[in-house]
């Protein structure tokens, strides 16, 4: 049953974080997480990491297929997949201003390796045509207008930075996707009542609208310079490696692969969708 799926995850954590990355500690916090998210269905049971790690799990399960799915439907492309695929949760890049904390990234795919001596930091891993997508998951919440840091610094522009940075000593990626995955019904809706919606419409109708809010927002604070982290010369360049996608939650239920632990996803993806307010 849905209701166990904690239950389930547990019993397969074995098959799962071979593809799955994150600390042990995440491990067990989502899996409390899960086990509970049905005492306050107000609450948890709508709660994002919740819905984040159960397709994250729903994935990993069918492993290398699965992997080849879901990044299918992140980027909308086929791409090659690194010698030992992971879907990294919850993973901190390097942040790009010195003065900034970790961007904690719902979703990670692609060319990525784990940062000596962290037990969540991530650095591009070192191929010969490296690619990342980075993933901000959206349920009811909208995306923050500003930071901790700087008052005037979007959440998505904040990933997109994070995913133009990337990089393992000076190597950046050369093709680079950020993907904001949303319910399906705030996607089509006529009346924008998010601000991801105007953001992502703003960025993918003209990339320069990027480069613009990166100077604006970015242009008294220092940039990260140090041994093995430099800082982009040339940012419009960066950018042209750029490709933003809008994808549901829906999409990715609806793309799950067959696995042992498919049944139980989705049935406890209807019971979310079932406790889901009316709009």
């Amino acid at each position: 049953m849905a209701r166990d799926l904690s239950v389930v995850l547990e019993r397969e954590q074995d098959t799962l974080r071979k593809h799955l990355q994150c600390s042990d500690a995440q491990w067990e916090s989502l899996l409390r997480l899960t086990a509970h998210c049905w005492e306050r269905e107000n609450e948890e049971s709508r709660d994002e990491r919740v819905r984040t790690f159960a397709l994250a799990c729903g994935y990993a399960a069918a492993r290398e297929r699965g992997l080849e799915a879901l990044t299918a439907v992140l980027t909308g492309e086929r791409l090659e997949q690194p010698a030992e695929p992971r879907i990294w949760l919850e993973a901190l890049p390097v942040p790009p201003l010195k003065r900034e904390g970790n961007t904690r990234l719902d979703l990670a795919l692609g060319s990525v390796a784990l940062r000596k001596e962290t037990e969540s930091g991530i650095e591009m891993e070192n191929v010969k045509h490296p690619w990342v997508c980075m993933v901000e998951l959206k349920w009811l919440s909208d995306i923050s207008p500003d930071t901790r840091y700087l008052c005037h610094r979007n959440q998505l522009l904040r990933v997109i930075e994070n995913a133009l940075c990337f990089q393992k000593n000076g190597r950046y990626a050369e093709r680079v996707f950020v993907t904001l995955v949303t319910p399906a019904f705030l996607q089509s809706a006529p009346v924008r009542s998010r601000l991801y919606h105007y953001k992502y419409e703003e960025y993918s109708s003209d990339k320069r609208a990027i480069l613009w809010d990166l100077m604006g927002t970015c242009r008294t604070e220092e940039h990260r310079h140090e041994a093995g982290w430099y800082y982009p010369p040339s940012m419009p360049e960066r950018i042209e490696t750029l490709t933003l996608r809008w994808v549901t939650h829906d999409d990715l239920y609806e793309h799950l692969p067959d696995s042992s632990i498919l049944a139980d996803v989705r049935e406890f993806w209807m019971l979310a969708q079932k406790a889901m307010p009316s709009f």
